[in-house]
């Protein structure tokens, strides 16, 4: 609630009041004269009333479909809403219209049809990953409308989550080569360059990456700071500088007001998604399957088999929970290396020795 008592001229009060009531608010505004005693006891009746005449709107007349719930998700979590409106957005086109007196099956049977959907993003049908986040957000509208008496129970709360393979896409050092190789020459991709390097190096999201500015650098340390609010789970972190980017952090120009940026005549820019420059470097480089998050467990890997300890890494890539379980990629051809046979020669021992044909 705001409270906002304004005194526009000696005896005069402008009052107005605002109350929060199951995630939207209402306003009543009055100017009334007297005694600032008497505008503050005129503000808590006005109040008062105000909340009285929101109790008698019964919500089911405002909230009768799932695609107002969504609305009424989203004034719940303004900060997820970019991030998951792709997701309700189709949830909305497929079931939107269906009332929340009628979801029972309704609900089930769409998730189960929308597992062997084609994806209009990928024209593949979509990963049990996918399938995965579509399912979460349901389950958190539906339970949002449980907590509000809309809905007496959650129609998807018996539907389980579809298991995951994690991504194990990592890059040769010939297609590392070869990307670098593309991103210097090209002209157009050029400016890519540094934010790749980094996130080859430190296990960062690319969103976090993109909107780095300068007041998070510290040269001095050697750090730079991912402020709250900034990551995906809200929680700020520090992460390194690698040796190699001392340089390049300290040269980046003045006008700059971005960490990893883009030039335009005389000004500079935010990176911004650069999706297509990505994907056109990947193409020149004809590399397949690679995402521009993979390069985050690419580097978190490399910590790793660098000899970081794991709850470092862990806190450097700002994982609440052991992400790192899912997102290390065990370097085979290191371990491998480390494996000693039976049949191996030791000192003072006779080891037998076989052959074996091509059939």
């Amino acid at each position: 609630m705001a409270v906002r008592i304004k005194q526009k001229k000696p005896g005069v009060w402008h009052l107005d009041v605002r109350v929060k009531i199951a995630g939207k608010e209402y306003r009543k505004r009055e100017t009334i004269k007297g005694s600032k005693t008497q505008a503050e006891d005129r503000f808590v009746e006005l109040r008062n009333q105000l909340r009285g005449d929101v109790k008698k709107e019964p919500c089911s007349l405002t909230i009768r479909t799932v695609s107002d719930l969504i609305d009424f998700y989203y004034e719940h979590n303004q900060s997820d809403r970019k991030k998951v409106q792709c997701i309700f957005e189709k949830i909305r086109a497929d079931i939107g219209h269906l009332p929340l007196k009628d979801l029972g099956m309704n609900v089930v049977q769409y998730f189960m049809i929308l597992r062997k959907e084609i994806s209009p993003r990928t024209n593949c049908q979509y990963s049990n990953g996918t399938c995965n986040r579509f399912l979460a957000y349901a389950k958190a509208i539906f339970n949002l409308a449980i907590k509000y008496e809309l809905i007496e129970k959650n129609p998807l709360a018996r539907v389980d989550k579809m298991k995951e393979t994690a991504r194990d896409r990592v890059l040769t050092d010939d297609e590392r080569k070869d990307l670098f190789k593309v991103l210097q020459a090209n002209s157009r991709l050029k400016h890519l360059v540094p934010a790749v390097q980094f996130a080859i190096q430190v296990p960062i999201r690319k969103s976090e990456l993109v909107g780095l500015k300068k007041d998070s650098l510290d040269m001095i340390n050697g750090l730079i700071r991912l402020r709250n609010g900034t990551t995906k789970n809200g929680q700020g972190t520090y992460v390194p500088i690698p040796p190699n980017m001392i340089e390049y952090f300290r040269s980046i120009p003045a006008a700059s007001e971005y960490l990893f940026y883009r030039k335009e005549g005389d000004k500079y820019y935010s990176l911004g998604d650069f999706k297509n420059g990505w994907k056109a470097a990947l193409k020149e480089a004809k590399i397949e399957d690679f995402h521009f998050h993979d390069l985050r467990h690419i580097s978190a890997t490399d910590l790793i088999d660098n000899g970081t300890p794991d709850r470092i890494v862990r806190s450097i890539a700002n994982w609440r929970t052991d992400m790192l379980t899912r997102y290390y990629h065990m370097d085979s051809r290191k371990n491998a290396r480390k494996v000693i046979f039976a049949s191996e020669p030791q000192s003072g021992h006779q080891v037998d020795t076989f052959s074996v044909k091509a059939v």
